[in-house]
């Protein structure tokens, strides 16, 4: 499966139950008295933006949830049934201005700010079986993350994922998957290779490929180098909440020694309704410093209307006490009738 975040940090409690049968019924397991295992994490993650306007000197200074990864609490519970390990995962978020979709009043998006209501993230039952897993309920679709494969350690400052970054509301898109209620069906691990394929209710199928070179198979020739890569395909019916009928995604990230490099591609397109196509580039170099991670990135979106490049710089410290603080700094430059800006950012995830 593709590399993610959405379990949040460190595991708060870990706990063998010797005789639960309320759990094991109310996640289906058997009636005969089974061992279920559980485990509660999350984090906040919170930060402060800060925006000029360069081009009519307009500033909005806001604290924001970091829409990279939000804060949340998750519960995921095992057991076994039938011969097969089955997992259950929930997590839900309160979306306190989750940098996402609050947006600065100088962009001319009319200002505004996420609800802010408790909503359910991930509601999904998993089974596994050496055959492959199978999943239903809400969570991510096949091509989920595949845009977002990074190694630089600084992906809460800076990432490839448009829709993170207020550079104007035609070229605020993501190019992979969705998390949403689906049933997904993932084939079992070869040399590190992941395959896995997921359809939602409104008829639209994701296709994703992941590759992890730390698998058993490739211990003795990749030594002190490691890539992670990813490419998805999302092909979204007529009525569907895209307008996009395809969608492609792909990412690689290498880390040698301390030293990485990130790039990524995403396009999208539409057929017979004149719209034009939609793609995006991305690279970033990165270095390690212990906990301490640099990096610098460059990023250019095409909608084939308007065009934006970004380049932003990034720092994060990853606590392994549970504290991470990073900051960036990034510009843009948008073509007319977008502004060009400036943004700083600094925030701290605290995980538990």
């Amino acid at each position: 499966m593709c590399v993610n975040t959405k379990t949040g940090g460190l595991v708060m409690s870990h706990t063998k139950l010797g005789i639960s049968l309320g759990l094991a019924a109310l996640l289906g397991f058997t009636t005969a008295a089974q061992a279920v295992e559980y485990q509660i994490s999350g984090h906040v993650n919170q930060m402060i933006r800060y925006i000029d306007d360069s081009n009519t000197d307009d500033t909005d200074t806001q604290i924001v949830d970091n829409g990279t990864n939000a804060s949340r609490v998750s519960l995921s519970a095992s057991g076994e049934f039938a011969g097969m390990d089955v997992e259950v995962f929930s997590q839900f978020r309160w979306n306190a201005n989750n940098s996402a979709t609050t947006f600065p009043d100088l962009m001319g998006f009319g200002g505004g700010s996420s609800s802010n209501e408790l909503t359910a993230a991930y509601l999904d039952i998993a089974f596994k079986h050496e055959l492959g897993t199978f999943s239903i309920g809400r969570g991510d679709g096949a091509a989920r993350f595949t845009q977002r494969q990074d190694l630089s350690g600084t992906e809460l400052a800076d990432n490839f994922d448009w829709r993170r970054y207020p550079a104007g509301d035609d070229v605020r898109v993501g190019f992979e998957g969705t998390r949403h209620n689906r049933i997904r069906y993932d084939a079992p691990s070869i040399a590190g290779i992941n395959l896995s394929a997921s359809a939602d209710t409104d008829g639209s199928v994701e296709l994703g490929l992941t590759w992890d070179s730390s698998a058993e198979a490739y211990s003795e020739y990749m030594d002190d180098l490691r890539w992670i890569g990813a490419i998805g395909y999302v092909n979204n019916p007529e009525d569907s909440f895209s307008n996009a009928d395809d969608r492609i995604a792909a990412s690689v990230s290498a880390l040698l020694g301390g030293t990485s490099l990130t790039v990524g591609y995403g396009e999208e397109s539409y057929e017979g309704v004149g719209v034009p196509d939609t793609d995006s580039t991305y690279i970033k170099l990165g270095q390690r410093f212990g906990d301490h991670a640099l990096s610098i990135s460059f990023g250019n979106l095409d909608d084939g209307v308007d065009e934006v490049d970004q380049t932003a710089i990034a720092y994060q410290f990853n606590g392994a006490g549970g504290v991470d603080v990073y900051a960036s700094y990034s510009m843009a430059d948008p073509d007319s009738p977008l502004e060009d800006w400036d943004q700083f950012i600094i925030g701290t995830r605290v995980r538990f």
